[in-house]
C-alpha cells in the first residue's frame, strides 16, 4: 500500500504528470457540468447570423469572409468584421447543415480548451499549481459561462478568448517561434472579435514586470502586435466610425455613464448576488444620475485601494487586475444594441477566478477543502439549471419575461415561437402584451400584423403595418409584409412600391425575393418572376416553395419541362408539400405522360389538407384521365 502511496505522490509531484491530471480534471468538469448543452436549438441573433445567412453554406465563400464585413449577417447595416467567426460556421454547416446540436458541439468543445488553456495561462504568468487548477475548474463550472457554450453566436467570445490566451503563453517564453506564433494567434483572435484589441496594453504590463528586459527589448517584441493592431484598425474604420461617431445607438457620454452603472452590476453578476437572464432589465446612464455617480466614485475606490495593495503585494496580481479593466474598456466608449450582457464577463472571469483561488489558500486545509466541495457543488447545480432555461426559445425567454416582466423583448420573442408553434392565441396575447409596455413598438405592431393576416384580418392587418412603418419607415420587415399583404389583395402598384424600398434596403433576404417573385407571378411578369425566385432560392439553400413558386414562372413562359424539374425538386425537399403534385399532374396531361399525371393526382389527394375546390379540381381531372385510359 505505501509504495503505491509514494508512486502516486511521485506522480502528483512530476510536473508533466500533474498538467496531465489538471487537463483531464478540468475535461471533467466541463463534461458533467455542461453535457446537455448539445440538446439546444438556435437562439436570438442566430437566425440573421446563421440560419438565413447565405454566406456560410458554402466553404468556397471562406476567402471573401476575410475582405467583406457585410458577409456576417443576412441584414444590411449589421456588418462585422468576424472572418474567422464565419469560417467556422462555414466548416459547421459543410459538417451537419442547419442542425443546431453540430454547433453546439463546437462551442462546447472551445471552451473545454478555454478551460485548460486557462490553466497553462495561470502557470505561465507565476501562479502555483494548486491556485491556477482551482481557477480553472471554478472558470469551467461558473454559470457565467453557460451563455458562451449555448448561445452560438457567442462563440466570437470564446473563440476570441482561445487564441488571446494562446498569444499570452506564447509571448511569455523566449525565442523567435514563440514571438512570432504570439502576434499570429493576436491576429486569429482580432478575427473573431474586436474587443480582444487591447491585448498588446496587458503585453506591456507583463514586460514591466520583468526588470530584466530593456525597454527597445520590449518594443522589439511588441512589433508584430502593434502591426497586427494597426492593420486590424484599418481594415474596419469603416465599421468602427459608424458604430462610435456617425450613426451610434448613444452618445458617448450616455455610453461612458451606461457602462460606469454596468461595471458594479457585472460584479453583482459574478458573484451571484444578480439573477442570470438572456435579457436584463437594466436602463441606460445619465450625468445626473445617483446610481452613476454611486458607481463611478466606488469604481475610483476601488481602483485606487487595488492598485495601492496589489502593486504593493504583487506585479502579477496587478497585472490579473489590469486583465478585468482591459477586457471591458471597448465597452465604455463603442456603444452596443444591448446594454449589458453575460458573455461580456467571459474573459474577466478568468482574473476573479484566480483571484478568488488565491484569496481562498489563506484558509486552512480542512476549512479550504470543505468551502470548495459546497462551492464547486452550488456552482455545478446553478449552471445545470441555467442550461435547462437554454434549451429552446421558449423557455429562455420565459425566463427573461419572468425576471424583467416591463421589458418588451421576451414578450415579442415568445410570441414569435408561439407562433411558428402554430398557437395564434397565445401568440396575439404575447404582442399585444408587448404593445401594452410600449404602444409604438414597431416591432410588435409588424408581428400583431402577421397574426392579423394570418387569420384573415386583412384590414386590421395594414393598419398596423402602417403604423410600424410611421414609427420606423425603414423597418424591413414591416416593408415586404405590407407590399405582400397589398399584392395579395390585387393593390400592384402600390405593393410593388413598398416591395421595391424593401429590397433597397435588404436585398439579400430571400423572403423578399421571393415574395417579390410570387408578386410579379400575379402580374404576369414570369422573368422578372424567375430572376426574383432563383435569387431567393441561392439565399434560401433550397425550399420546397420557393422551388414551387420558381416552376409556376417557367410554367408562365412556356418552359414546360424546367417547370416540371422545379415542382419535382420541391415535391423531393418536402415530400408532404401537396401542391408541386397537383402542378406535376396538369404538365404531364400537357406534355402525354397521362400514366405519370395520374400519379400525380392521386399522391396529391391522399396528402392535400386544404380548400375542398382544390380538391375537387383534382379528382375531376383525375377521373377524366381515367376515363381517357378505359377507352
Amino acid at each position: 500500500m505505501s509504495s503505491g502511496l509514494d508512486v502516486f505522490s511521485m506522480l502528483v509531484r512530476n510536473q508533466f504528470w500533474r498538467s496531465i491530471f489538471a487537463v483531464i480534471s478540468i475535461s471533467a468538469a466541463v463534461i458533467v457540468t455542461h453535457n446537455s448543452a448539445i440538446n439546444g436549438g438556435f437562439h436570438f441573433d442566430d437566425d440573421h447570423s446563421i440560419v438565413e445567412n447565405p454566406h456560410i453554406r458554402s466553404i468556397e465563400n471562406i476567402p471573401s469572409f476575410f475582405m467583406d464585413p457585410s458577409m456576417f449577417s443576412r441584414n444590411e447595416g449589421s456588418a462585422m468584421y468576424r472572418p474567422l467567426l464565419l469560417t467556422t460556421y462555414a466548416l459547421n454547416f459543410s459538417w451537419g447543415g442547419y442542425r443546431p446540436e453540430s454547433y453546439l458541439i463546437v462551442n462546447f468543445v472551445l471552451h473545454i480548451l478555454v478551460c485548460i488553456l486557462s490553466f497553462f495561462f495561470h502557470r505561465s504568468v507565476g501562479i502555483q499549481f494548486v491556485p491556477s487548477f482551482v481557477a480553472s475548474i471554478l472558470f469551467a463550472v461558473h454559470p457565467l459561462v453557460v451563455e458562451p457554450i449555448n448561445y452560438v453566436s457567442a462563440r466570437s467570445t470564446s473563440l476570441a478568448l482561445f487564441f488571446a490566451l494562446i498569444s499570452v503563453i506564447l509571448y511569455v517564453r523566449s525565442g523567435v517561434l514563440s514571438g512570432v506564433g504570439s502576434f499570429v494567434n493576436y491576429a486569429l483572435a482580432l478575427c473573431a472579435k474586436s474587443s480582444v484589441i487591447m491585448l498588446p496594453l496587458l503585453l506591456v504590463l507583463i514586460d514591466i514586470s520583468d526588470n530584466s528586459k530593456w525597454i527597445h527589448a520590449r518594443w522589439r517584441r511588441l512589433t508584430g502586435h502593434l502591426f497586427v493592431g494597426v492593420i486590424y484598425l484599418f481594415v474596419t474604420h469603416n465599421i468602427i466610425y459608424e458604430a462610435v461617431l456617425d450613426s451610434p445607438v448613444r452618445s458617448l457620454l450616455e455610453q461612458v455613464c451606461t457602462q460606469l452603472k454596468a461595471t458594479i452590476y457585472y460584479l453583482h453578476l459574478a458573484i451571484g448576488m444578480q439573477e442570470q437572464s438572456v435579457d436584463h432589465a437594466f436602463n441606460t446612464g445619465h450625468l445626473g444620475d445617483w446610481s452613476v455617480i454611486f458607481s463611478g466614485l466606488l469604481i475610483v475606490s476601488i481602483l485606487l485601494i487595488s492598485i495601492r495593495w496589489i502593486s504593493a503585494k504583487s506585479i502579477v496580481c496587478f497585472w490579473y487586475f489590469s486583465w478585468i479593466v482591459l477586457w471591458l474598456l471597448p465597452t465604455l466608449v463603442v456603444p452596443l444594441n444591448m446594454l449589458v450582457n453575460e458573455r461580456r464577463l467571459y474573459e474577466p472571469l478568468i482574473a476573479l477566478c484566480v483571484g478568488f483561488s488565491i484569496l481562498l489558500w489563506r484558509l486552512n486545509k480542512t476549512k479550504r477543502v470543505l468551502f470548495l466541495a459546497f462551492l464547486f457543488a452550488i456552482l455545478i447545480i446553478s449552471s445545470a439549471k441555467r442550461t435547462e432555461i437554454w434549451k429552446n426559445e421558449s423557455t429562455l425567454w420565459k425566463d427573461a419575461m419572468i425576471k424583467a416582466p416591463n421589458l418588451v423583448r421576451p414578450y415579442l420573442r415568445l410570441g414569435m415561437s408561439a407562433r411558428k408553434e402554430g398557437d395564434l392565441d397565445i401568440a396575439l396575447e404575447y404582442y399585444r402584451d408587448a404593445l401594452n409596455l410600449d404602444p409604438y413598438n414597431a416591432a410588435a405592431l409588424n408581428n400583431l400584423a402577421t397574426i392579423h393576416r394570418m387569420e384573415g384580418r386583412i384590414g386590421e392587418a395594414e393598419d398596423a403595418l402602417r403604423l410600424s412603418l410611421l414609427i420606423r419607415p425603414k423597418y424591413t420587415e414591416a416593408l415586404i409584409n405590407l407590399g405582400s399583404l397589398l399584392s395579395e389583395n390585387g393593390r400592384y402598384e402600390e405593393a410593388e412600391r413598398f416591395l421595391s424600398s424593401a429590397e433597397n434596403l435588404s436585398p439579400r433576404r430571400y423572403k423578399l425575393q421571393n415574395n417579390l417573385g410570387t408578386h410579379y407571378l400575379r402580374i404576369g411578369k414570369y422573368k422578372k418572376a424567375e430572376r426574383a425566385l432563383r435569387n431567393a432560392l441561392s439565399l434560401s439553400g433550397g425550399s420546397a416553395r420557393i422551388l414551387y413558386n420558381l416552376g409556376g414562372a417557367l410554367e408562365g413562359q412556356g418552359r414546360f419541362k424546367d417547370a416540371v424539374i422545379a415542382y419535382q425538386k420541391a415535391s423531393d425537399i418536402d415530400s408532404l408539400y401537396a401542391p408541386p403534385y397537383a402542378k406535376l399532374g396538369q404538365l404531364f396531361e400537357r406534355l402525354g405522360e397521362l400514366e405519370n399525371a395520374r400519379m400525380k393526382y392521386r399522391t396529391f389527394l391522399s396528402i392535400w389538407t386544404g380548400t375542398e375546390n382544390a380538391r375537387i379540381d383534382v379528382k375531376n381531372r383525375l377521373r377524366i384521365l381515367l376515363g381517357r385510359s378505359d377507352r
